[in-house]
């Protein structure tokens, strides 16, 4: 997996053998649209109806696609989460995307999983899935004071790690 931020709620992911981009019309002055979105297989708006809602109740984790399921697609899926998105893969670790306030319930389903952290306002979402579930990785994507949202998370980090994502620089997980 690999998370480009470009600034604000404005992503572009290559996921589970595809590039999927997350909010284009976000992306600060001087990046070229086009260029933002040029072989995306998939893009994503926060906040879509067109996306599915997460359905925390009914998760089960994504089966691993073996020799034998030829034919099948390890095609990401990707799903609204209050104040985000939850994007799965047979073949990654699932990606939780935090872009706002939201009020999701986190537990088992984001064990092990990678909490892309957009925002100030993220913050909060993330204090709870940090204490509701055992993640892999905190990426941290804000602008402003780092060192306040470092010093706010760290102490709920527990074994994950915590990465400060800089505007247009790619992080390979």
């Amino acid at each position: 997996m690999k998370i480009t931020w470009f600034g604000q709620s404005c992503f572009r992911l290559h996921y589970g053998g595809q590039i999927v981009v997350i909010d284009p019309e976000a992306a600060p002055e001087g990046i070229d649209g086009v260029e933002l979105v040029s072989g995306a297989d998939r893009i994503v708006r926060l906040g879509a109806v067109d996306v599915p809602a997460f359905d925390a109740e009914g998760w089960a984790p994504k089966r691993k696609l073996r020799m034998i399921d030829e034919g099948e697609t390890g095609e990401p899926e990707v799903s609204r989460l209050d104040g985000g998105l939850v994007i799965e893969s047979g073949d990654e670790a699932s990606l939780v995307l935090l872009a706002g306030a939201g009020e999701a319930a986190f537990g088992l389903w984001a064990d092990d999983a990678v909490l892309v952290v957009a925002g100030a306002d993220a913050l909060a979402p993330a204090e709870a899935a940090l204490r509701g579930a055992r993640v892999k990785l905190v990426a941290l994507a804000v602008d402003g004071d780092v060192d306040a949202a470092v010093a706010r998370l760290k102490p709920l980090l527990g074994r994950a790690g915590l990465m400060v994502l800089e505007a247009g620089l790619a992080l390979e997980v």
